[in-house]
């Protein structure tokens, strides 16, 4: 099982602990948290409450793991630039298995 959050927050660390805390139910599950669009909103007004611009909403994915005991929860942070990268790097592979089965069936 997969969460996804959106926890506007100053830091990755602090936003991971939030979501750890939500996951637990420590904390209550805010509709900010569920949508980008508040998320994003709820940041840009605790930029200016604070002003400090290192507010965003940071999107924080939470896969539920098998241990030998159950299941633990793992977060981690999820950023545009390595979601494109993996996606290039996936495609680009499936292209050269291709030409690689082609080169050895040609040898």
């Amino acid at each position: 099982m997969t969460r996804t959050l959106w926890i506007p927050e100053r830091s990755n660390e602090l936003a991971i602990k939030i979501a750890y805390a939500v996951q637990a139910g420590r904390v209550p599950c805010l509709g900010q948290y569920l949508d980008e669009d508040r998320a994003k909103l709820t940041a840009t007004t605790l930029a200016t409450l604070y002003g400090d611009p290192a507010f965003k909403a940071r999107c924080v994915v939470i896969e539920m793991r098998t241990h030998d005991d159950g299941r633990i929860p793992v977060a981690r942070i999820v950023d545009q630039i390595g979601e494109l990268a993996a996606a290039i790097i996936l495609f680009a592979m499936i292209v050269l298995v291709g030409i690689g089965s082609l080169y050895e069936v040609m040898a």
